[in-house]
């Protein structure tokens, strides 16, 4: 499979795209944590 070589090249490229998926994993948990948080305190709600 010419991913999975890739993948074990080393490079630098593929941490990088590694490390995206971490942001977005942070980055959703923060949104779906802002949501939650919004929908147990509705006076709290951006719309206010």
């Amino acid at each position: 499979m010419a991913i999975a070589g890739y993948a074990d090249s080393g490079d630098r490229h593929v941490e990088a795209f590694l490390g995206l998926f971490d942001r977005l994993d942070a980055y959703f948990a923060e949104v779906i944590g802002a949501a939650t948080s919004s929908e147990e305190h509705p006076s709290r709600h951006p719309s206010d």
